[in-house]
């Protein structure tokens, strides 16, 4: 559905807001950069096999996961257009990814959705630094990436990175200094709703 709203230049967060004041039988379900953790992006699969032992095919299950699989590279792509509107390129772009866990306000890293847009980014040229204040770093393609401290990324009143591309929104990171920050914020997570400014644009 973010993919859908993309491209009808239509924001999903919206979209989730109006179909939130029908009164009765609603329940949210928010887009995101994908799936991550111990249960979801592995449970499944179980549930998968076990029927096709049973001579059953889950279309729902595989379904999900291709469409989950294919966020990481939403993203790039979003983030690459975003760029390229502000007269930069990917190749060479320095982006920073805030929030390596897989949910907020954990430090738990496993199967973390900022696993594949890191792959991503790097593999279409992007220098990446990462960023979480739980999370110590996050091995990506086999190398570990240690988390950066913010005021590290850039020196105090400049803009430091090209880009920033919020995965997890943790309670006690300082978005509004962020968006201050980068060139621009794709935020995959609405984290930034409350800040205004005309850097952040939400997936």
């Amino acid at each position: 559905m973010a993919v859908l709203c993309d491209r009808f230049g239509v924001n999903p967060w919206n979209v989730i807001q109006a179909a939130a004041s029908k009164p009765f039988a609603f329940m949210a379900h928010f887009p995101g950069p994908g799936i991550g953790g111990d249960c979801i992006p592995v449970s499944p699969r179980y549930l998968q096999a076990a029927a096709e032992r049973k001579g059953l095919v889950s279309d729902v299950i595989a379904a999900s996961f291709r469409a989950t699989g294919r966020m990481p590279g939403h993203v790039a792509d979003r983030l690459a257009a975003l760029l390229a509107e502000r007269g930069r390129v990917m190749t060479g772009a320095r982006v920073i990814v805030v929030g390596l866990a897989y949910k907020p306000d954990i430090a738990d890293a496993r199967h973390s959705p900022a696993i594949g847009v890191i792959h991503e980014l790097e593999s279409r040229g992007a220098q990446v630094l990462v960023h979480d204040p739980l999370a110590t770093g996050i091995i990506v393609d086999g190398v570990l990436r240690p988390s950066v401290p913010l005021d590290r990324v850039w020196p105090a009143g400049a803009v430091g990175a090209d880009a920033a591309v919020v995965i997890t929104p943790h309670s006690s990171i300082d978005y509004v200094a962020l968006a201050g920050q980068v060139g621009v914020v794709l935020d995959t997570r609405n984290a930034l709703s409350a800040v205004e400014s005309d850097r952040i644009v939400s997936l």
